[in-house]
């Protein structure tokens, strides 16, 4: 009797098996690998050539591999190329506002009159007032 009990478990064990396989069938899994959605537009949807493919897909591997050996260099470069773009408006800034002073001290000496004897640090002073929104 233990036998016909044993033998009908094992009978309901491959037939429950067998009905997971079927309902596992309809849900859509599939074997192959779905394609990303950027392959799928260009490659797929778009018929760009697929040795445009190959050869990015080596390109992107080479690129990952020369990024996992260079990590710190790379992590230093962009931290300087991160400081230098944002001390750079700072620079230019300074640069215009520089020009703006001298080309404004030319001015200013040009309209005073060579009889007034007026010292250097005020025509800075007068040119500096000028290029920050003042008159002259």
């Amino acid at each position: 009797m233990s036998d016909e009990l044993q033998n009908a478990q094992t009978l309901g064990k491959s037939q429950e098996r067998s009905v997971r396989k079927g309902f596992e069938g309809r849900t859509g899994k599939k074997d192959t690998p779905k394609l990303p959605l950027w392959i799928e537009i260009f490659f797929v949807q778009l018929g760009l050539p697929d040795s445009w493919l190959r050869v990015f897909l080596k390109q992107r591997k080479t690129f990952k591999q020369g990024f996992a050996k260079n990590k710190k260099p790379l992590q230093y470069t962009a931290l300087v190329i991160i400081a230098l773009s944002y001390c750079y408006p700072i620079v230019k800034q300074s640069i215009h506002h520089n020009h703006c002073v001298l080309h404004s001290r030319k001015l200013v000496k040009s309209k005073m009159s060579s009889s007034e004897s007026i010292s250097e640090s005020v025509v800075v002073a007068i040119a500096n007032r000028y290029c920050n929104g003042g008159d002259i």
